[in-house]
């Protein structure tokens, strides 16, 4: 199934941005690249179920490509695929976003995705998303 998100692989763990437009998929991306994540697609992720997992891919038509708002399309060197682990959903505003959140899961295929929500607007975007990551193991 191919849809409209955005992909990286940060941690060694598979993260999904999904939002609506303007949210800031790919600036997520490029916020996370900056520290070390990997893309895997910019804009259209194709997710299929593979041995009970999650997996992202890019179309080939745009693998490598990625869309900088104000910049143009760029060239990145991309992950082929990975597992998704963490699926974010970005909000144009901080104020949706719960300082306490409840657990919440995102399913495709019948699994079960852990799911967060951030404002990649906030400045603290890639330190809240990092803090998730390391404190992953805890939320299963």
């Amino acid at each position: 199934m191919q849809i409209h998100a955005t992909a990286i692989q940060w941690h060694k763990k598979g993260i999904l941005f999904l939002g609506p437009s303007g949210a800031g998929k790919s600036t997520a991306a490029l916020l996370a690249m900056d520290k070390g994540a990997r893309l895997i697609a910019d804009d259209q992720v194709i997710l299929k179920v593979q041995k009970k997992s999650c997996i992202a891919s890019c179309p080939d038509t745009i693998r490598g490509k990625m869309e900088v708002r104000g910049v143009g399309i760029v060239d990145v060197k991309p992950v082929k695929h990975a597992q998704i682990d963490l699926v974010v959903f970005l909000t144009k505003d901080g104020k949706t976003v719960p300082r306490l959140p409840q657990p919440f899961t995102w399913n495709f295929e019948n699994i079960k995705l852990p799911c967060m929500r951030l404002c990649v607007f906030d400045c603290a975007f890639c330190q809240r998303l990092e803090a998730r990551l390391k404190t992953f193991q805890s939320f299963h």
